[in-house]
């Protein structure tokens, strides 16, 4: 009995050494197809899987098994009978442990991520430079993707944006959550305490003060311009906004202006300035009034 345990498990040492063998053939083959021309003949993938064997240094006929019956003669057993034995032992075939055994791609292997682009349309007054502070990337860049000679864009031109995150709003700014979120702290800071048609006037005037030739044309240039909100100098603008604030941050986005276009606005009860209240006024809303 024991003898025939011994030759059993002996028996199972070549067919394991197959199927190594069968799993580095077929990891080869798959290989050798993905590099191969499409046009390439069955006849040269089979040389290649020789080529493999002989590399190995199995030939063909060291694909037959020979099994010791106990009684000093050999058996001899054919490539398909191995595979029968393997699915017999294994419950699978060749392929499928093969399938399963490849290594997982290489870093180099994997297909890169795509990068992903918006279209932005050059407006009166832009320029690479300010339109890659509003994106977040860099004039190189710009030109690298668009193709450009020079730094010289036209009106109306359409240029590929690496995309950081920006969408357009309805009023027609290309703006980050970033960007949104300074302008809700502005109006949490500047109006927390005035009414909610109030706060989104104040949201509008920030917006028209972007949309104008005569203020800077980003969030942070208009925001931080020298003197021009109290808040940013006092420090009331870098506490957190409220959920209304940003609430009444995209109202302002999505084009409720009650100002009609203010540029300003002020409480006249308490500010002396000379220069807002030489401003036209456009509407009082609690206690700012707005002006243009």
């Amino acid at each position: 009995m024991r003898n025939v345990m011994l030759n059993k498990a002996a028996s199972l040492i070549p067919i394991l050494v197959l199927m190594l063998v069968s799993v580095n053939l077929y990891i080869f083959v798959e290989a050798s197809g993905r590099l191969m021309p499409e046009h390439q003949e069955a006849p040269e993938v089979l040389a290649g899987i020789v080529s493999a064997a002989d590399a190995a240094g199995i030939g063909y006929d060291n694909l037959n098994v020979k099994l010791d019956n106990g009684d000093g003669n050999q058996s001899q057993i054919e490539p398909d009978e191995v595979v029968s034995a393997l699915e017999e032992e294994f419950g699978s075939d060749a392929a499928f442990l093969a399938a399963a055994s490849s290594p997982p791609a290489s870093k180099a292997d994997r297909p890169k991520q795509q990068e992903e682009y918006i279209t932005y349309q050059v407006a009166r007054g832009d320029s690479l430079y300010q339109i890659a502070q509003l994106f977040g990337t860099t004039i190189t860049r710009i030109m690298e993707i668009n193709e450009l000679k020079s730094t010289t864009i036209k009106v109306n031109q359409h240029l590929l944006i690496p995309d950081n995150g920006a969408k357009e709003y309805p009023v027609g700014l290309w703006l980050t959550d970033q960007e949104v979120q300074w302008i809700a702290q502005m109006i949490h800071a500047e109006a927390r305490g005035e009414p909610y048609l109030g706060q989104v006037a104040v949201g509008a005037v920030i917006i028209n003060r972007i949309k104008s030739p005569k203020f800077p044309n980003t969030v942070q240039g208009v925001l931080f311009q020298d003197g021009a909100f109290q808040p940013v100098r006092n420090g009331a603008f870098y506490q957190p906004a409220s959920e209304q604030a940003y609430r009444v941050a995209l109202e302002a986005l999505n084009g409720n202006d009650p100002t009609n276009g203010a540029l300003f606005f002020f409480n006249p009860s308490i500010s002396n300035d000379r220069f807002m209240h030489s401003r036209t006024p456009a509407v009082t809303i609690g206690q700012h009034r707005f002006a243009y």
